[in-house]
């Protein structure tokens, strides 16, 4: 006997030129599109209405780039325009090496996944564990140099927003590094 995939089930109101709405229950995904969707009618527009029946995932998710960094504005992530010289100079499309792809930004944090597929457009579900000998060698790039990095992790992926295990109030939901990519570096001196 197969076991079935474990699903979600929720509902979209999806009003062109107006948004997408979701609820988890017919009923409160209507009440929220509610004045939108008398808007479009008022005028004899279309809408459309959907349940929405999701399979979770079961594949475990992979270890990825974990990486912050402030720019001196105090906002900025200058690490994301790093670690993409690093796939033009490191992870050249002939080598064969795969790529880091960008999936999310949060504050100062990114993360960024691995896979074969040298292609920008690469899909997260072709994504596998970032490479020790990779993450090494950015660390390196990284401090030679001198990007400001506070957080360079291979870990899991965490998900949305990217809160880390680390977080806790002590830390101000914030984990930080010092010196991130010291261990990584051999003094040649």
């Amino acid at each position: 006997m197969t076991k079935k995939p474990l699903t979600k089930e929720n509902w979209q109101v999806v009003v062109p030129s107006g948004g997408t709405y979701y609820g988890n229950t017919k009923e409160e995904v209507l009440e929220r599109a509610s004045s939108c969707i008398k808007e479009k009618e008022s005028q004899g527009l279309s809408w459309e209405l959907h349940h929405v029946v999701t399979t979770l995932r079961t594949k475990p998710y992979p270890k990825v780039l974990i990486v912050g960094s402030t720019g001196e504005d105090g906002i900025s992530r200058p690490h994301e325009e790093w670690v993409e010289r690093f796939n033009q100079t490191n992870l050249k499309p002939g080598s064969k090496r795969g790529r880091l792809h960008w999936v999310d930004s949060s504050g100062t944090r990114s993360v960024f996944f691995y896979s074969k597929n040298i292609l920008n457009s690469a899909d997260y579900d072709e994504a596998i564990d970032l490479p020790d000998s990779i993450h090494k060698e950015l660390a390196v790039f990284l401090k030679e140099n001198n990007v400001p990095i506070h957080l360079f992790l291979l870990q899991e992926d965490p998900g949305i927003a990217i809160r880390l295990p680390q977080d806790n109030k002590e830390n101000h939901f914030s984990y930080r590094q010092e010196n991130p990519l010291d261990s990584f570096v051999v003094s040649t001196k």
